[in-house]
C-alpha cells in the first residue's frame, strides 16, 4: 500500500518521531496458544510498548484483524476500557473516507482522508500535551474524528499538489511487485461510482 508506506516516510521526517512496522500473524492462534504478543517487524518490540498504534484500513472485513491484534498485545479492545497506560490507538486509510463509523468503539482518532500533512499535525499535538488534551485540540479539525468527543464527521483532509503523489518508500524483492519503485498515477477516481471507496476524487 502507498498509503502506508507514505504515512511511515512522513513519521521518519518528523523531528520528534519514528515508526515500526507491525502485521497481523499468519497463524494468530498459535501467538495466543504460546502467549505471544504482536512484535514490530524492525526491532521486535512488542506493540503495546509504543505510545501511539495506528492502523491502516482499506475493509470492513479488516476490522477483524485489527481487534485480533489488540487481543493478542494485551491491549483492550473497546476505547472506553483503555487508560493512559495503553497506546493512543488511530485509524486511516480509505475506510474511513466510506464508512468511518464502524471505528469508533475501537479507536481513539480516525483520520479522514488524506493523512500526509494531517500526520504531522497529529505528532507535534501528541508531543506538546497529555493524550487527552492533543484529542481535545484535534477533534475540530479538518479530516480527525475523534469518538467521544466530536459532535460530527469533520471533512476530509486533501493534500496539496506540493506532497503529491505518493511513491514507494520500502522496495524488497520479498513481495507481490517485487523490487519496483511505485508510483501513484491519479489520486481518486473520475468515475465517481457511489459504491467505490475511491469516488472521492478531486
Amino acid at each position: 500500500s502507498l498509503g502506508y508506506q507514505t504515512i511511515y516516510r512522513e513519521i521518519h521526517l518528523h523531528p520528534n518521531a519514528c515508526a515500526e512496522r507491525a502485521f497481523l500473524p499468519e497463524n494468530p492462534e498459535a501467538y495466543r496458544k504460546n502467549r505471544l504478543p504482536v512484535l514490530t517487524y524492525e526491532n521486535e518490540t512488542p506493540i503495546s510498548n509504543f505510545a501511539v498504534v495506528a492502523f491502516s484500513i482499506a475493509y470492513e472485513l479488516e476490522l477483524t484483524g485489527i481487534l485480533e491484534m489488540l487481543d493478542l498485545s494485551g491491549i483492550p479492545l473497546l476505547r472506553q476500557e483503555r487508560t493512559h497506560k495503553h497506546p493512543l490507538i488511530i485509524a486511516g486509510g480509505p475506510l474511513t473516507r466510506s464508512n468511518p463509523v464502524i471505528l469508533a468503539p475501537f479507536v481513539d482518532l480516525i483520520i479522514l482522508g488524506d493523512g500526509e500533512e494531517l500526520i504531522h499535525t497529529f505528532l507535534d499535538a501528541a508531543a506538546s500535551a497529555c493524550r487527552e488534551e492533543a484529542l481535545s485540540v484535534l477533534k475540530g479539525m479538518r479530516g480527525c474524528y475523534v469518538p467521544g468527543m466530536s459532535t460530527r464527521f469533520s471533512e476530509i483532509a486533501r493534500a496539496r499538489d506540493e506532497v503529491l503523489p505518493a511513491f514507494s518508500q520500502i522496495i524488497t524483492r520479498d513481495s507481490v511487485l517485487a523490487s519496483m519503485f511505485l508510483v501513484e498515477p491519479e489520486r481518486g477516481c473520475s468515475r465517481s461510482c457511489t459504491y467505490c471507496v475511491m469516488r472521492c476524487s478531486d
